[in-house]
């Protein structure tokens, strides 16, 4: 199951109007990339790479953006959508 923070989709609603606001086409390779990135980890949760000690990065392709989340069992959490240059806390 995929859970993902209600910061996510504000975050996510940032990203996407910023790249709108370049062109359409971006913004919709931009939710493309944040689907495909979604099922990879919904597919295969532990595929990324650890990210501290509880939490995993996934990296968007194509994108300077990553994704936060943490794998408990059968649940899965998005944590946090963020440009790579943002400075996040190490978990």
């Amino acid at each position: 199951m995929l859970i993902t923070h209600p910061k996510v989709e504000e975050d996510l609603a940032d990203a996407v109007k910023f790249f709108d606001s370049k062109s359409n086409i971006v913004g919709d390779k931009f939710l493309q990339a944040v689907e495909t990135a979604d099922e990879q980890i919904k597919e295969n949760p532990l595929r990324f790479h650890p990210y501290g000690n509880r939490f995993r990065r996934c990296n968007l392709r194509g994108f300077p953006y990553h994704i936060i989340y943490e794998v408990d069992g059968d649940w899965i959490g998005i944590l946090v959508i963020r440009h790579d240059r943002r400075q996040l806390p190490r978990f």
